[in-house]
């Protein structure tokens, strides 16, 4: 599974790769309630869109991706940060730091089934302190899906699990009790209300993009 989803966001940034996309709304969430003093674990940091004006904002951000190609180029574009982006899994980076004060997850780590997402989190939580907090954006159940499906299913409490093509992963779409129910198993507590927002997607096929946005106490 760790080299499949390896290779798989290599061949997508090789693909795709665009450091010119606006910030997600998890950085303005951030930016309210987290302090610069506080040391910050970012898990996948793609092209930098929501870390970067953070870490050049004064956020204590260590940031990291499993992609070499992402955290390559990343290097080379801000070498100001390159200590600060390193590669590998979230349990294995940055081990001088025993935990965080808070953690952000962006459009990662949740996976094909909410078991996964689970275990995913879970692991996660051992990297923040207790009490830290948890910053979120994940995929929403309501977001307009790609053409190119090929099969889908839906959880008993309305997530939406949807496979795209033999050689990909399949995708979950969390509905809003599926959501608490992750962070509840994997031993967070909300203590910002998750929302919904919707984002337009600019390329094909056009669309929404939905996600839930919020914040979660590691307990």
């Amino acid at each position: 599974m760790k080299e499949y989803q390896d290779n798989n966001w290599d061949r997508y940034y090789q693909k795709n790769w665009n450091t010119g996309k606006n910030s997600l709304p998890i950085t303005k969430i951030i930016m309210n309630n987290a302090k610069k003093n506080e040391k910050g674990f970012y898990v996948g940091l793609g092209t930098g869109r929501n870390a970067i004006p953070l870490m050049d904002g004064g956020w204590d951000l260590y940031t990291s991706d499993i992609s070499k190609v992402c955290i390559s180029r990343m290097c080379e574009a801000f070498p100001q940060y390159q200590e600060r982006m390193k590669r590998g899994e979230l349990l294995d980076v940055y081990k001088k730091v025993e935990q965080f004060d808070y953690a952000v997850c962006s459009k990662v780590l949740v996976y094909d089934s909410k078991i996964n997402t689970v275990n995913s989190l879970k692991k996660l939580k051992l990297r923040i302190k207790k009490d830290g907090d948890l910053f979120f954006e994940f995929p929403a159940i309501g977001t307009d899906i790609w053409s190119n499906w090929i099969d889908y299913s839906m959880t008993i409490n309305g997530s939406l699990i949807v496979k795209y093509g033999e050689n990909s992963a399949s995708k979950l779409y969390l509905s809003f009790p599926d959501l608490c129910s992750v962070m509840e198993q994997a031993g967070f507590k909300m203590i910002k209300a998750p929302i919904s927002v919707d984002l337009p997607r600019t390329n094909f096929p056009g669309g929404i993009v939905r996600d839930w946005v919020g914040v979660a106490k590691s307990m």
